[in-house]
């Protein structure tokens, strides 16, 4: 269910940082894919972001390829990962209808059958593609219902409000990870979509 875009929070107002990003997500999705070339390779050879564990998770993950093969696929997920963040970023301006012709979904006729039954339904996803953009545009494209992300809430207070805001601009409501018990029972008879990003495995004081 669609509601108005809700107001920017005080904390992001309030800090420089924040007007940083808005005013580059003005900026157009193929000059930000453009400079997203440039911040992959600060990711990786400047900040060096994760690199040991990604070039191990190569390594246990494609033991038949040569170091130069796993170098050339480390390479092509610090661009992937540079271009999602900034098209992350790009939901602090961008507009429903723009978001909504980037996605194409499938099957949707079995999702909305189930809903207009009065049942929730759970949908999993991976990181693969922009993640980020799932919830706001399953919100546009099921307008009709409601639409909810399972979250790891951050440490930061910046960055909580910041994700926050952004994933929820567009509509769609977020449920912290440790609720979801107490919130699936407590919405039991609310037709919805709870959504899940499930392709991780989580630490032992977790698995519950």
């Amino acid at each position: 269910m669609l509601s108005p875009p809700p107001p920017v929070p005080s904390l992001l107002r309030r800090h420089p940082g924040w007007w940083s990003l808005w005013v580059l997500s003005l900026l157009p999705l193929p000059l930000l894919h453009l400079l997203a070339d440039g911040l992959a390779l600060i990711l990786q050879y400047v900040v060096g972001y994760r690199r040991r564990v990604v070039e191990q998770n190569l390594a246990n993950s494609f033991p038949e390829k040569t170091a130069a093969e796993r170098a050339h696929i480390a390479r092509q997920f610090y661009r992937n990962l540079a271009d999602i963040l900034v098209e992350t970023i790009k939901l602090a301006t961008i507009t429903a209808d723009e978001l909504q012709a980037r996605f194409s979904y499938q099957d949707t006729d079995i999702l909305t059958e189930r809903l207009r039954a009065g049942q929730t339904v759970l949908v999993l996803g991976s990181h693969q593609n922009n993640w980020e953009w799932v919830l706001p545009s399953g919100q546009q494209e099921f307008r009709a219902f409601r639409i909810d992300g399972v979250y790891r809430p951050l440490s930061s207070a910046f960055g909580e409000a910041l994700l926050t805001y952004l994933r929820t601009r567009l509509g769609g409501i977020l449920v912290k990870m440790h609720e979801v018990g107490r919130n699936m029972v407590r919405l039991r008879g609310v037709p919805r979509v709870l959504s899940m990003i499930a392709d991780q495995t989580p630490t032992s004081g977790e698995i519950q």
